[in-house]
């Protein structure tokens, strides 16, 4: 073993195995000092987080309504494009959206808050 030590430089078999850490990790970004930059009232973050509320239910609405359906016509669809087609085809595209009001009126003060 010691032989095995002199060619490595005198460190230990298990010392040339362990990761070299370069540099110490970041420090966390502290948020306080971010928005007195951004100079942004506390009313227009928490407009910001709503809108952030709202346009997330919009784009997620679709996908939650066909996963929904797929669910409860486990056997008259085989997947889920189809279940969406179906869904599409009854009611057409803005059927998709159908229930996106009280999840507007959910999304938008919770996000506020959180923002």
């Amino acid at each position: 073993m010691a032989q095995v030590d002199t060619m490595m430089g005198g460190a230990g078999v298990l010392d040339s195995w362990r990761p070299q850490i370069a540099a110490p990790a970041p420090k966390p970004i502290d948020k306080t000092k971010v928005l007195s930059k951004a100079r942004l009232s506390a009313d227009a973050l928490a407009f910001a987080g709503g809108a952030a509320g709202a346009i997330e239910a919009v784009a997620v609405q679709p996908l939650e309504l066909i996963k929904v359906r797929f669910q409860l016509n486990q056997g008259q669809n085989t997947s889920i494009l189809m279940a969406a087609r179906d869904l599409i085809r009854e009611g057409g595209a803005l059927r998709l959206y159908r229930g996106l009001l009280p999840e507007l009126l959910g999304m938008f003060p919770t996000r506020s808050v959180m923002y």
